[in-house]
C-alpha cells in the first residue's frame, strides 16, 4: 500500500513536469510561427532614391505667420514631394518640427511630406516650386530648416515611396518672420 502511493506520487510529479516541458515546447512553436508570419511584411530591401536626385532651396522667407519655401529640381529625375523640418531655437541641433501638415499653398500633405500633385514625380528637372506655410504660433525665428527630397520608384513593376535621404539639404541661415 505504502508502495502504491509513492508511485501515484512519482506519476503525479512527472505528470506536472511534462505539462510544464509542453507548454514551453507549444509557446517556442507559436513564436516562430508568429515570427515567420511578421516576416513577411517586412520589406527586403530599402527603396532608395536614384543616383543624381537632387533639390535646390533657392530662398525661404517668411511674412507674419507665413512660411515661404522655394525650392528647384536641380536633378535629373522629377521629384514626388519632400519633408520638411525646422529648428526654432538656436540650441536645437536637430530640426525636428514638421511643418508638412501646416501647408497652405505649393502642395499637399501626404504621410509627413509634401506632395506638389497627384501625379507621380511632377516636378520635372528644372522646374521651380513654391510652397507656403502656416507657423502661427511657432516663435518668430528658425535657425534651421532641413528639407529631404522624395520620390515614386518602380521596383519589380510596384510603385514605391522613397526618401531621397543622400539629396537633404539644409538651410542655416536664420530665417526671421516679420
Amino acid at each position: 500500500m505504502l508502495l502504491q502511493a509513492i508511485r501515484r506520487k512519482n506519476r503525479k510529479g512527472l505528470s506536472i513536469v511534462i505539462s510544464y516541458v509542453l507548454l514551453i515546447a507549444v509557446s517556442i512553436t507559436v513564436s516562430i510561427l508568429v515570427y515567420q508570419f511578421l516576416k513577411t511584411y517586412v520589406p527586403k530591401d530599402t527603396v532608395t532614391c536614384a543616383d543624381g536626385t537632387s533639390l535646390l532651396v533657392n530662398d525661404i522667407s517668411c511674412s507674419s505667420s507665413t512660411l515661404s519655401v522655394t525650392v528647384t529640381n536641380s536633378g535629373r529625375f522629377g521629384i514626388n514631394g519632400y519633408y520638411i523640418h525646422v529648428s526654432t531655437s538656436p540650441s536645437q541641433q536637430l530640426a525636428a518640427i514638421d511643418l508638412s501638415g501646416k501647408i497652405k499653398s505649393g502642395g499637399a500633405s501626404y504621410g509627413g511630406s509634401v506632395a506638389f500633385s497627384n501625379t507621380e514625380n511632377s516636378l520635372s528637372p528644372g522646374s521651380t516650386q513654391v510652397s507656403t506655410f502656416d507657423v502661427t504660433g511657432m516663435g518668430m525665428n528658425f535657425y534651421t530648416v532641413e528639407i529631404t527630397p522624395t520620390r515614386q520608384e518602380v521596383i519589380d513593376n510596384v510603385k514605391r515611396f522613397a526618401t531621397c535621404s543622400d539629396a537633404k539639404t539644409t538651410w542655416k541661415d536664420t530665417v526671421t518672420c516679420s
